[in-house]
């Protein structure tokens, strides 16, 4: 019963990965003279991308309640 579960979680993972490598390869690897594990950077990813999808979500959301207020006055004309 996990078995599918694992190979889908592995196929969002190979995905994510893809994405990841799309949207950030283009940018230079940093040295820091310190070491930072591999999970910190992976966090940041998510993180940076569920900010993005939050900020396009709200954007949406006042959109469409501008356009909803819109129409609500006018009905009431």
């Amino acid at each position: 019963m996990l078995e599918p579960l694992g190979s889908l979680l592995s196929a969002i993972g190979r995905f994510f990965g893809w994405l990841f490598d799309i949207l950030f390869g283009w940018l230079p690897s940093i040295d820091l003279p310190f070491d930072i594990p591999d999970w910190v950077w992976t966090t940041a990813k998510i993180s940076v991308l569920a900010l993005i999808a939050v900020s396009v979500s709200r954007a949406s959301l006042k959109r469409r309640k501008k356009l909803f207020e819109e129409a609500s006055a006018e009905a009431r004309r």
